[in-house]
């Protein structure tokens, strides 16, 4: 195989990502071992990828760690729910006295 044809054909961009078989990144590596120009691209992939994940990183992370509204805070409050009336606990000890009802999952 052409080395610029194994460079174009994209398994340099799994080998960075983590997502080949066991073989295939052996394989890899030994392309890499073996090809300067091999080498060259995967160290271009990982700092193409190092410069995405920074772009995408957050500049001020503080917003992201503020206290949620949910919790309380922020003046905002919290609204609680009725509690159900319904004792289900009661219900399901009924159900387990019905004769189709199999017994051996329930020890209540």
């Amino acid at each position: 195989m052409d080395i610029q044809e194994y460079i174009s054909s994209g398994i340099l961009e799994l080998y960075v990502y983590g997502s080949l078989s066991e073989p295939e990144s052996r394989e890899v590596t030994r392309m890499v071992r073996d090809y300067p120009e091999v080498k060259a691209e995967v160290e271009k992939i990982e700092a193409a990828l190092q410069s995405l994940s920074a772009a995408a990183a957050p500049s001020d992370p503080k917003p992201l760690l503020a206290p949620s509204p949910v919790d309380g805070a922020g003046g905002k409050e919290v609204v609680k729910m009725a509690q159900s009336k319904t004792n289900w606990l009661s219900i399901f000890r009924m159900g387990s006295k019905l004769p189709f009802f199999n017994r051996s999952f329930c020890s209540i």
